[in-house]
């Protein structure tokens, strides 16, 4: 069994544990049998790569656990707002809206928000819709640039630093200041307000806040892209910071959000390195 199943596995075992222990406060949206049958059935899938890693090789169970991946990362997230915020006492904006008022002296996502020129925040809401193709390109590109191993050790990378930050969502349930405190955005460009509506509605978990799952992988896509050694890093990086800056600027993290995003890289980076090279997974 790899790392990436090592990942999902402690993933399952422990959101599970928090949906059985925590009572809901009562909420009519809190479904943690719902959730927990939705998680065994993901846990159960992890024997599929071992399966046909042993009946076909290789190739064909990085393919499952890409498969897996695609799929298994946007449902579990979608999950979690069964049990959320009610699995957790506290909802945390208010007191990163403190924090604002205490560094800032009121809320800087607004402030930026309005100080940036309209098609600039139109090419922002594209990049910030457009999140989830960084780190499948980084990747690919590290499987082109340095083999299978790479994707491999990439692929698990990128899986456990998604669920890592599920985890930083079940703990810190936090809503963006778009919805704590909206601020009305003109209508110049209705595309970016169709692209804005189309998330807002796809989004079954709106506590996804700390730490910021945009900055997080997007910096850690730019690691990946760094270590291939790829012609593309530039690029890779470029695309990156606009990622960031937008989920500031379109107002759907704090600034805390985004600080403990970027914080959360270089530590996660290190463990998993550690991870996978104690499991024996080969060097990129």
């Amino acid at each position: 069994m790899s790392t990436t199943e090592r990942f999902w596995l402690c993933y399952c075992f422990l959101v599970s544990l928090v949906a059985l222990g925590a009572d809901g406060g009562g909420a009519e949206n809190h479904l943690p049998v719902r959730f927990v049958c939705l998680h065994l059935v993901v846990a159960a899938l992890q024997v599929v790569p071992f399966v046909v890693q042993r009946r076909y090789g290789d190739t064909f169970a990085r393919g499952a656990r890409t498969v897996l991946a695609l799929i298994g990362l946007p449902v579990v997230f979608s999950a979690l707002c069964w049990i959320l915020p009610d699995a957790h006492p506290e909802p945390y904006h208010l007191a990163w809206y403190r924090l604002d008022l205490q560094w800032f002296g009121g809320d800087v996502t607004a402030s930026l928000r309005r100080h940036t020129p309209d098609l600039v925040c139109l090419l922002l809401q594209l990049l910030y819709a457009s999140f989830y193709l960084l780190p499948i390109a980084a990747s690919l590109l590290c499987l082109r640039e340095r083999g299978p191993a790479a994707f491999d050790r990439a692929l698990a990378i990128v899986v456990g630093g998604f669920l890592a930050s599920y985890l930083g969502y079940l703990w810190f349930p936090t809503l963006g200041p778009k919805d704590v405190l909206p601020i009305e955005l003109p209508p110049t460009y209705e595309l970016a307000h169709a692209v804005r509506q189309f998330l807002d509605e796809a989004e079954a978990n709106p506590w996804d806040c700390f730490p910021s799952g945009h900055t997080m992988m997007s910096l850690v896509s730019v690691v990946l892209v760094h270590r291939s050694g790829s012609r593309y890093l530039l690029p890779f990086a470029v695309v990156a910071a606009l990622i960031v800056f937008s989920t500031v600027v379109l107002r759907y993290h704090w600034p805390i959000d985004v600080v403990a995003g970027m914080v959360a890289v270089p530590l996660w980076m290190r463990a998993c390195d550690r991870l996978l090279d104690r499991d024996g997974t080969a060097s990129a």
